[in-house]
């Protein structure tokens, strides 16, 4: 199953195994060099998260867009630490298209740990803010990446939409074709 070239593109035709890898070190490279962290701090911080063994083992057994998913995590972190930061349009910017290829990936796992340490990270830049009296300056940033996400969960809709109508069908989703009061009753004569 040979991938056509307008899906090479984006992964400058590095090969599959080794993509996943060097992309979750330049999303884990540019998260430090956000947070102002020595470039060979940050260039030791992105080998390790890139080859942990977590990671080796999902590309393993195939889990593709997790391992992605995981790759984009760190990059749109460090978005959002440039909106923070004050340099509103590059972090808006970048936050959009983060969030946007993060959630194209459909793993939903992924973008719900996201926002974990999405709001672990607005509470702490709350705190700063409150310790260094300068809690108007904290909401424009947070307005900024909060509307920045959102246009990278725009772009999505159309797969968000279908896949939550479709979600209706299965057992997860709450509705099966089996009836448990049927199969009680049946149980019980």
């Amino acid at each position: 199953n040979k991938e056509g070239k307008s899906s090479k593109l984006p992964s400058l035709f590095i090969p599959k195994p080794f993509r996943f890898f060097i992309l979750a070190a330049l999303g884990f490279y540019f998260l430090g060099f956000a947070f102002g962290v020595n470039p060979w701090i940050s260039i030791i911080g992105a080998l390790g998260y890139a080859y942990a063994s977590y990671s080796s083992i999902i590309v393993a057994v195939g889990h593709d867009t997790k391992m992605l998913s995981m790759a984009y995590v760190p990059a749109l972190l460090g978005a959002i630490v440039m909106v923070y930061k004050q340099k509103y349009w590059i972090g808006a910017l970048l936050t959009a298209i983060f969030s946007s290829v993060l959630i194209s990936h459909n793993h939903y796992q992924i973008v719900y740990y996201f926002l974990i340490l999405a709001i672990v990270l607005g509470v702490a830049l709350l705190a700063d803010a409150i310790r260094k009296k300068e809690i108007s300056t904290f909401f424009k940033p947070t307005l900024i990446a909060i509307a920045a996400g959102c246009i990278g969960l725009f772009t999505n809709a159309v797969m968000l939409f279908t896949t939550f109508d479709y979600s209706k069908a299965t057992i997860r989703g709450g509705q099966s074709s089996i009836n448990t009061k049927d199969t009680t009753r049946q149980e019980a004569n």
